[in-house]
């Protein structure tokens, strides 16, 4: 059965597809130019396959210059969005600047998202996760291993128990 993710996503732990998903709605209210929607619509350019080939939702990679534009107004005026869905954003930016693979940037945006989520997150006063620390921040299961692709994988080996 084929998916509407992109490749690369359906082979991210569950945790990291989660964080991605939570930041393809937009932040209610913004009219449709305003930078944090040209934002979401790059997101969704990389995480998602799409039917549609017109429309806001996400179908066109906006120009790069364009989303530079828009990832630099969305980071000096973070202020201005609730910080929920920033947060949930900036988390999003942070998974695509660890895991999504280069080509796919570049077809789709040439922006350095991990730099983009390091910039985000100074915005904040926040101390950056490395990718070391995403990865165990954002584990399936606390029983898990990292294999040799940095990804996890369930040990076979614990036998879990049932709590009646």
């Amino acid at each position: 059965m084929s998916s509407s993710l992109r490749d690369w996503v359906e082979d991210l732990p569950w945790m990291m597809q989660g964080v991605l998903f939570s930041a393809i709605r937009s932040c209610d209210g913004p009219f449709s130019q305003d930078p944090c929607k040209k934002v979401v619509r790059a997101v969704r350019a990389l995480v998602l396959k799409t039917a549609q080939t017109t429309g806001s939702f996400g179908a066109r990679h906006p120009k790069t210059n364009d989303l530079c534009d828009a990832l630099t107004d969305l980071i000096k005026h973070h202020d201005d969005y609730p910080v929920h869905f920033y947060i949930h954003l900036v988390h999003a930016i942070e998974v695509i600047g660890y895991m999504c693979p280069q080509p796919i940037m570049e077809e789709t945006s040439g922006v350095v998202w991990e730099e983009v989520y390091l910039e985000a997150v100074a915005a904040m006063h926040m101390t950056p996760e490395t990718r070391d620390e995403m990865m165990e921040r954002l584990v399936d299961n606390p029983r898990v291993h990292v294999n040799e692709k940095g990804f996890n994988e369930m040990d076979d080996r614990l036998d879990l128990e049932v709590k009646p």
